[in-house]
């Protein structure tokens, strides 16, 4: 059974929106923590913290499926994000660049790792693409 649009146009739905940005909002705290945590060293408290975080980036996922939110066809999706994964690494560079200029160096060289993360997300989506033939 696919939980895709079940609770759109429902009494529900309303509902689901709002789970849908609490959600979020819980992933946004709770990864805010899992860093802060990392930095002091605390690498169990921020274990924990990561696994609430991407639990709640699920239960997201889940509202806005339930409310349908994304298309069904996925491939679809990935494949237009997939561009934009790809150039965001030359904007989150310049973003890294304004920052070490203003003498964030430590801001701007975790910013340069993001933008590699973001390109490779790019690389791995178009590698899911030649292998399933997409």
């Amino acid at each position: 059974m696919s939980f895709y649009n079940v609770t759109k146009d429902t009494q529900f739905e309303e509902i689901f929106k709002g789970g849908v940005e609490a959600e979020l909002h819980g992933t946004r705290i709770y990864m805010t923590l899992y860093l802060l945590a990392k930095e002091q060293g605390l690498d169990d408290v921020a274990a924990t913290f990561h696994e609430i975080a991407v639990q709640e980036a699920e239960h997201a996922g889940f509202y806005a499926l339930c409310n349908g939110e994304q298309k069904p066809d996925f491939w679809a999706v990935a494949k237009q994000i997939q561009q934009l994964e790809e150039q965001a690494g030359d904007r989150l560079d310049e973003r890294a660049d304004a920052l070490r200029s203003a003498g964030l160096t430590n801001a701007a060289d975790h910013m340069n790792f993001i933008a590699k993360q973001e390109i490779n997300h790019g690389k791995l989506l178009k590698s899911l693409f030649e292998k399933y033939g997409k």
